[in-house]
């Protein structure tokens, strides 16, 4: 035991056998010893021992361990539930090192490990040590609470990407620049986000800020008769709308529609998406009254 042990490189494990009185064990690579119940291993490349067990009547029995030299997180597709999974990575998103969680909407990395620091330091941290340069971090998250959010890249060090449901909407290649409404758009609870960034050398950092907004983008309106206003909404490529009333409307399943009322209306836009419902509305106020005064009232002239 264990069965099947993973260590970092230059770690170490402790495996035992049992069962018989004497145990031999090979290779002798990486053992603190080659006889004994318990021995430790620290090879520097995954490496099969066998032990070899006498019961003292000359019976023997052999058992085989593999020590796998490299991290014991090797699964970087799981987002985090309601959280995010911070996953570590050796060089540019080479070679999965682990991962730790943050559990912050918005954050800055720095809030749990050092700018000059090593994502590895991060409380919670499982896997193996990266070092303080050349090393990428992802951020991944899914479950959100239902809304309309404006995401900002508050911060990062050096070039960062960002990904909703899998597609990449924003990206610079760069250090320590701050970047407004770089995605508006609905998030649910089957939305998924990825915020990853590479560090060359120097800090490393990543910043982000999601910011609730209203879903239509304009303000109650005033038209006159038989003239029309134009109602827009946050436009998210892969979200479904419903306005209503539609009979005044040139479209009803649009981000932006053309209302044409008669009278005053109040229209309300239903957007779904990744299993959110969001609504809002809007009114349109049709001016078919004149409040016309003429002063004096009453005027006398020569």
């Amino acid at each position: 035991t264990p069965a099947s042990p993973v260590i970092c490189t230059g770690g170490s494990t402790l495996l035992s056998a049992s069962g018989a009185n004497t145990y031999t064990w090979a290779p002798v690579t990486g053992l603190s010893a080659t006889t004994g119940s318990a021995v430790t291993a620290n090879p520097t490349t995954t490496t099969t021992y066998t032990v070899t067990g006498d019961d003292g009547c000359g019976n023997l029995g052999t058992q085989t361990v593999t020590v796998t030299v490299g991290s014991p997180v090797t699964n970087d597709n799981v987002y985090g539930d309601g959280e995010w999974r911070a996953y570590v990575y050796d060089g540019n998103f080479t070679e999965l090192r682990g991962y730790y969680p943050h559990t912050d909407l918005n954050f800055t990395s720095n809030d749990l490990w050092a700018l000059n620091g090593t994502p590895s330091d991060a409380p919670g941290y499982v896997g193996c040590a990266v070092g303080v340069d050349n090393h990428s971090v992802s951020y991944k998250r899914t479950n959100f609470p239902c809304a309309v959010y404006r995401i900002d890249i508050n911060n990062h060090d050096d070039q960062y990407w960002l990904y909703i449901n899998g597609v990449q909407v924003a990206t610079h290649n760069g250090c320590c620049v701050s970047h407004a409404a770089v995605w508006t758009g609905i998030l649910g609870p089957d939305s998924e986000v990825e915020f990853r960034w590479r560090e060359i050398g120097g800090n490393s950092r990543g910043q982000i800020t999601f910011n609730t907004t209203n879903l239509i983008t304009v303000t109650n309106a005033t038209i006159c008769p038989s003239s029309s206003a134009t109602l827009t909404a946050v436009n998210d490529p892969d979200a479904t709308y419903s306005w209503t009333p539609a009979a005044s409307l040139n479209v009803s399943n649009a981000a932006t529609v053309i209302a044409s009322p008669a009278t005053t209306t109040t229209y309300t836009l239903t957007a779904t998406k990744d299993g959110c419902t969001i609504t809002d509305d809007v009114r349109v106020t049709v001016d078919n009254v004149i409040n016309l005064t003429v002063n004096p009232t009453t005027a006398s002239i020569c």
